[in-house]
């Protein structure tokens, strides 16, 4: 079955949960994106600074639950719509993690389920 290891994902897509099979290549295109701009303007990623696997995958869950709530919104609809979401907060992930689990090393270097409430 597909799943995620070693922080990538490893799988035949036929055993992967729809929803999964959207946001699998969109997180590992970010991750890759984001740990290169980190390294590119000097950002090193540890423990406690650079690329968030957890709020990574969070706003990608987030923006597919926003997609699949309007299918025939336009590219710019859909952006406007998440740009004045909740979503566009910095704040928006601690409605799904307490601080302590969010900010934890083991939320920075991989997904932790949410400790409040589920993953749109």
């Amino acid at each position: 079955a597909g799943r995620w290891m070693s922080g990538n994902f490893r799988g035949d897509s036929e055993h992967v949960e729809p929803r999964n099979r959207l946001v699998i290549p969109a997180v590992v295109g970010v991750r890759r994106t984001d740990r290169f701009v980190m390294e590119a303007v000097g950002t090193p990623n540890t423990d406690d600074s650079g690329y968030h696997e957890s709020i990574t995958r969070l706003y990608v869950f987030g923006i597919a639950a926003e997609i699949a709530g309007h299918p025939s919104a336009s590219f710019e609809q859909g952006l406007r719509t998440l740009l004045s979401s909740p979503m566009a907060t910095s704040t928006w992930p601690l409605q799904y993690y307490t601080r302590a689990r969010l900010f934890s090393p083991e939320a920075r270097r991989g997904w932790v389920e949410p400790d409040l409430k589920a993953t749109p």
